[in-house]
């Protein structure tokens, strides 16, 4: 097989498709192309683990959403791929607690003696989770970010 066919078939083959081929189907491909196989598998593994920096700053975007807001904004600017994703990332985790507190409070608001604060709390309610969709429709990939 041409190089840069199966160099191309392979791009589209996700990582449980790559192990798949390796155990079942070695006798249909040649030593080089075995080899080339294993490389991208091993390059799939590897890019898919959260380095242990990342997860801090998740952590830290959902305690203090500012922190997440202002460092999410600056890893969006930075040119690498994995820094506007992981910016993204922190974008959202930082908007998430707002969405949580809006609940809260809605709910609050909600079971108030006050016709207005009612109205208050159903206005906040509807906001808080059109906001939870927006934020886990953006979340999914759904939005592209630079």
């Amino acid at each position: 097989m041409d190089q840069d066919a199966l160099r191309s078939e392979l791009e589209n083959c996700s990582q449980e498709d790559l192990a798949l081929i390796l155990e079942t189907q070695q006798e249909l491909y040649s030593d080089e192309e075995l080899e080339q196989i294993e490389s991208r598998l091993t390059a799939m593994e590897k890019a898919e683990k959260t380095s242990k920096l990342g997860v801090l700053c998740y952590i830290l975007s959902c305690v203090v959403p500012f922190f997440g807001w202002v460092l999410g904004w600056f890893l969006l600017s930075n040119p690498k791929a994995e820094s506007r994703k992981l910016g993204s990332d922190m974008v959202i985790c930082g908007c998430l607690p707002l969405c949580g507190l809006g609940v809260i409070l809605s709910v609050i608001l909600l079971f108030s003696r006050k016709e207005s604060r009612r109205t208050l709390g159903k206005r906040c309610m509807a906001t808080s989770f059109i906001s939870l969709i927006l934020l886990s429709f953006w979340l999914s990939g759904g939005f592209k970010i630079g």
